[in-house]
């Protein structure tokens, strides 16, 4: 759903042929309404890889936002990196993520943060044939919904600029749950630009396509930025009108588990700092399991220090969902 050409920024669309034929894909690239999309073709050698360096596609694609439905004719893995350039400092930030399998009616994020700080996008790709009539239900700490809908017409996309939705998401934590109204299936993603307060300030950035489950157990694996200094954090979100109890265990190399459990309101946002609510754990390597009395979805997000600069690196793992026990 991400991706934009304007203002600085380079896309490319990574795309991995892992078996032994050439595979043939089509490109759908989708612009902003009225544009229609514009359809391009390519070929991927068996066992290789291709990049396609979207803003020089066409012209159509040099100074927009744009989203992409791909389809292949033998299974590939598609990925999609974009970056923005400064004066003297091309890629100055930038993130990454995966394409999703298919477009769904509804999807949550547990990321989110708006204020001074963090400038906050929910993408909105509608590859149909039909209007999306899309509703977004954002999840405050404190259990509050703040509702709003947006259209995303026929084979298109639009950009959510979720710090200026409403005067109570200018500056909070904030999950997102995304519902098709009409049954109309979309793809959605999170992305978050910092430092601010204006996009004349970003100096990095990360993102994440949305989740289209919820689940009662999730894991992470260890995370090398941590062991080295990263700030850590768990973003929690419970969708439903049920509030439950959360148990975050870490399990250390070495040495035991240690573990902590929070309330978790209904239909809110937690955040858990992993470098104040585990002290005994910093900097040391550890997997993380979620366990949840209620149905959530549970992402990570880490920061750290380069260069003299607080938080001027960063990133953010979507966890794995575990079958109930």
């Amino acid at each position: 759903a991400e991706g934009a050409t304007h203002s600085g920024f380079d896309l490319f669309y990574l795309l991995q042929n892992p078996g032994p034929t050439t595979a043939d894909v089509e490109v759908r690239y989708l612009l902003p309404d009225p544009e229609p999309p514009l359809t391009a073709h390519y070929t991927v050698a068996p066992h290789s890889r291709r990049t396609i360096w979207v803003n020089l596609e066409s012209t159509r694609l040099a100074d927009t936002d744009v989203s992409a439905a791909i389809r292949a004719s033998v299974p590939i893995v598609a990925e999609r990196a974009m970056y923005l350039g400064r004066p003297g400092l091309p890629f100055a930030a930038g993130h990454a993520a995966a394409g999703v399998t298919a477009p769904a009616t509804s999807w949550l994020i547990a990321e989110g943060a708006t204020g001074s700080l963090f400038d906050l996008f929910v993408l909105l790709a509608n590859p149909g044939d039909v209007t999306a009539r899309v509703e977004l239900r954002y999840l405050l700490p404190d259990g509050r919904r703040v509702t709003r809908e947006h259209e995303v017409p026929p084979c298109s996309r639009t950009t959510v600029w979720v710090d200026y939705e409403a005067p109570e998401l200018a500056d909070t934590a904030v999950s997102t749950e995304v519902i098709a109204r009409d049954g109309v299936p979309v793809v959605a993603e999170r992305a978050m630009w910092w430092p601010g307060p204006t996009p004349a300030h970003w100096l990095e950035a990360h993102a994440a396509p949305a989740s289209h489950v919820t689940a009662r157990r999730w894991a992470l694996p260890a995370s090398p930025a941590f062991v080295t200094g990263a700030d850590s954090y768990l973003l929690l979100a419970n969708p439903g009108d049920t509030p439950g109890i959360v148990t975050v265990r870490l399990h250390p190399a070495e040495g035991p588990a240690v573990e902590r459990s929070w309330w978790l309101p209904a239909t809110s946002r937690t955040s858990v700092w992993v470098n104040y609510d585990f002290p005994a754990l910093v900097r040391r390597a550890h997997t993380t399991l979620v366990e949840a009395t209620v149905p959530i979805v549970v992402e990570r997000a880490e920061y750290w220090q380069a260069e003299g600069i607080a938080w001027e690196g960063g990133t953010s793992t979507g966890a794995t969902p575990l079958p109930e026990r």
